[in-house]
């Protein structure tokens, strides 16, 4: 059994491992077409690929099994479906993003970066504390470390660029 929890743009090392395990007569089930590609093209050339190999393909949810000539027949009927859908979520999350900007929602993670915070990355480096003594100090990460105090550099130098937005600052 091979599973995977990346997504299936670019390299997937667990399914190249399977591709290298199946054999002439082999069936490879998965859960659903999609876990094989997010395309049609994708899907059907694997499939097409895999069959010249002598591979069957099953998809569970989608009840087809390339062994028979109705799930030959049906595959790329629901590889289509499924790449539909995909298209049709990715629209919606757009939209839904949209809207949310609109009411004035902040997206993504809050963040950690304060004014307190900043002045005593800003404080404790002038006393010439190393970025993991300022990371644990602070109780944030050294790569958040780096970043304030490159920002508050580059605020102080007037160089433009990022910036830091603090909210209640």
């Amino acid at each position: 059994m091979y599973a995977e929890k990346i997504s299936s743009i670019g390299h997937r090392p667990g399914w190249a491992a399977l591709m290298g395990e199946v054999r002439k007569g082999d069936v490879l089930t998965v859960v659903r077409l999609d876990r094989i590609g997010r395309k049609l093209s994708e899907v059907v050339g694997c499939c097409d690929a895999l069959a010249g190999e002598g591979v069957y393909v099953r998809a569970l949810a989608q009840q087809i099994d390339t062994r028979t000539r109705e799930g030959r027949m049906l595959l790329p009927l629901w590889s289509a479906l499924a790449e539909t859908e995909r298209s049709l979520i990715v629209e919606r999350t757009i939209a839904g993003l949209e809207a949310a900007r609109a009411r004035g929602k902040n997206l993504g993670r809050p963040t950690v970066i304060t004014p307190a915070r900043i002045d005593l990355c800003e404080t404790l480096r002038a006393q010439k504390h190393s970025l993991q003594a300022i990371a644990q100090a602070t109780g944030l990460g050294e790569g958040t470390v780096r970043k304030i105090l490159q920002l508050a550099e580059d605020r102080r130098a007037g160089k433009d660029g990022r910036q830091l937005r603090l909210e209640g600052a």
